[in-house]
């Protein structure tokens, strides 16, 4: 498990969902009806006798044990299971008994209760709603808010809600837990499993950066840490923090919940098309078979018409098939998949006839979870390609991780500053009469190296010509702040001068924690042809969170591709305090167009906020021989 520091990541909003238990119909009596085969009973008499029973079984969520609808998640005497009875003492929480209540839950008149959905206990014990009222986000209303929905009287998050998975009355198996509105045997979006619920640990109250850590009374859980405000450019909506420009509950503004079907994208609740499809006035459409939009948004076909491939006819083309009069792919119609009328569930979507989640940011589908094969040991280049121990997965192959500044070249771990089969790089052979000294090819006898300089960069301005790529900037040294790992953007550069001027990823600020591919500071062209010995040489100030989360790197041109010379690796990420000396011996790359890049880039969900690059001084040193 990683530190307690929370990562803040993709914004899926997860209640803590409870309730006591409920009866199963009103009466001076137990309330329960004698007729219908052990149903729901009408308004009971003064006898207790009710009306005629309904179908057999409860609302759901509840258990009928003995003839009464009760809640297993918090009923003392049904705890779990129906007739499994809390010792004295005990209390019912979560469908265990214990000594406290746990999960978020509160005790109120000896019972564990959930605080923000009881319509018995609203926001605190005793805080009775109104008849026709529900309680959400811990306040009583006549409609449910925050990205919840009512059923059977209770607010709840059909996201994660294993007796209302995706919609009311949904329920999970047993043994399955309800993530992303979908069944399943694991919590997914990078949702924890606490007290059988998934939760965002980042932003829930009742499980603030691990399971069971609850805020205190007036406080909200941003970052996964407890406090008096939102960070990270969340907002407070409904007693949680939020990220409006992509929760679909609070789009835009607190409350604007999208409808089924659309996403939040930056702030505005939009229809989402999925394989191949095209948005065609509100609706996705396929308008290669769409007889309403036959090749085109409005293009309609005649009556006795098929479209297929985008043009209209009268039988069906293009290896499409005919389906309740209309032409459809059955390899990407989810409708249709894989033969007609079979129907994907919600979420899915369909992938050469088959149904399947759908994974997005670069990521592959994999035994139903979402990985990057680039990255991931256990699927790496395809789904089931596993490394063996001992080595990591980079850029879709295995490699030997070496440690202690060794390479790995051919499988074997080399020091190339002074192993003369692989001198400054793998390959590269010194010949007779040659040692390996600093990672170049020299002749033994030389004495009188002679340095000269052919490149030099204090960043006072940018009059050199430097590439800036998303989120670098050249400017004056600042400090920063809001960073939870490592420490922050030094306030001066590292040559005391009157500019103060680094380039640096968002100088005084903090890098994005969205995925993305490298982000790169790039110099210009360096003419460097001709030089028996080279050198790269920096001072850097950098803080970042570890693979595979973040990754850093450094990168030189050696005329026909770029090589790298020095990436960051596994936990701990990098922690400078000080402006830090780097020099790479960059002899084997030495070229006419050589330039020399920085990057960074953020490749899981869950990294830190951190302040990242700061570069200073930047030399290409030439030496001879003589």
């Amino acid at each position: 498990m990683r530190d307690a520091l929370a990562r803040v990541f993709a914004a899926v909003v997860v209640l803590a969902l409870g309730g006591v238990a409920v009866a199963c119909s009103t009466g001076s009596d137990s309330g329960v009806g004698s007729g219908g085969g052990g149903g729901l009973g009408g308004v009971g008499g003064a006898g207790g006798a009710g009306g005629s029973g309904g179908a057999s079984g409860c609302p759901s969520g509840l258990l009928d044990c003995a003839g009464k609808c009760v809640d297993p998640q918090y009923n003392p005497n049904h705890c779990g299971a129906c007739n499994t009875k809390c010792g004295a003492g005990e209390f019912c929480s979560n469908g265990s008994c214990g000594s406290t209540c746990s999960g978020g839950t509160t005790e109120c008149g000896g019972s564990c209760v959930n605080v923000q959905t009881d319509i018995s206990n609203c926001g605190s014990c005793g805080n009775v709603c109104n008849v026709g009222e529900v309680c959400s986000a811990g306040l009583c209303g006549v409609t449910c808010s925050g990205g919840t929905t009512q059923c059977t009287g209770k607010c709840v998050d059909t996201s994660v809600d294993p007796g209302n998975c995706g919609a009311c009355g949904t329920t999970c198996a047993s043994g399955e837990v309800c993530s992303a509105g979908q069944c399943g045997t694991q919590c997914v979006g990078g949702t924890t499993l606490c007290a059988g619920k998934c939760v965002d640990t980042s932003v829930d109250p009742a499980n603030c950066g691990a399971c069971d850590t609850a805020c205190p009374s007036g406080q909200v859980c941003s970052a996964g840490q407890c406090g008096t405000q939102c960070v990270g450019g969340t907002t407070l909506c409904a007693g949680k923090c939020v990220d409006t420009t992509i929760d679909t509950g609070n789009c835009g503004a607190c409350g604007t919940a999208c409808t089924s079907g659309q996403a939040c994208v930056n702030g505005t609740c939009t229809t989402v098309c999925v394989g191949g499809t095209t948005l065609c006035a509100g609706v996705c459409v396929d308008t290669k078979l769409d007889p309403a939009n036959c090749g085109s948004c409005g293009t309609k076909c005649t009556t006795g018409q098929v479209c297929s491939s985008g043009t209209c006819g009268l039988v069906c083309g293009g290896g499409s098939t005919l389906c309740s009069g209309a032409c459809v792919d059955t390899k990407v119609d989810p409708t249709n998949c894989g033969t007609c009328a079979k129907a994907c569930a919600a979420g899915e979507s369909c992938v050469n006839g088959a149904c399947g989640i759908v994974c997005t940011g670069g990521t592959t589908n994999c035994s139903g979870k979402c990985v990057d094969t680039k990255i991931d040991a256990a699927n790496c280049g395809t789904c089931g390609t596993a490394c063996p121990t001992g080595q990591i997965c980079n850029n879709g192959g295995c490699q030997l991780l070496c440690s202690g500044g060794t390479t790995n070249c051919n499988g074997l771990c080399v020091d190339v500053k002074v192993d003369p089969n692989n001198c400054g790089a793998c390959g590269t052979v010194c010949t007779t009469g040659q040692t390996c000294t600093n990672g170049g090819c020299v002749a033994s006898g030389c004495t009188n190296p002679v340095p000269s300089i052919l490149f030099t960069e204090g960043f006072a301005n940018n009059s050199q010509g430097w590439t800036l790529g998303t989120e670098w900037q050249i400017g004056s040294a600042t400090a920063s702040t809001g960073h939870v790992y490592a420490g922050p953007d030094p306030s001066v550069d590292h040559t005391p001068s009157g500019d103060n001027g680094v380039a640096g990823v968002v100088i005084g600020g903090n890098a994005s924690t969205v995925l993305h591919g490298y982000y790169y500071l790039t110099s210009p062209i360096i003419n460097a042809a001709g030089s028996p010995k080279l050198y790269l040489s920096f001072w850097r100030w950098l803080n970042s969170d570890y693979t595979p989360f973040m990754q850093n790197i450094v990168e030189v041109y050696n005329g026909s591709a770029w090589v790298p010379v020095w990436q960051s690796g596994s936990s701990p990420g990098v922690a400078d305090s000080a402006w830090s000396q780097q020099t790479y011996d960059i002899s084997a790359y030495a070229n006419a167009a050589l330039r020399v890049r920085f990057g960074h880039q953020v490749t899981s969900g869950g990294v830190f906020t951190v302040s990242s690059w700061n570069v200073d001084d930047v030399t290409v040193t030439k030496v001879t021989c003589n």
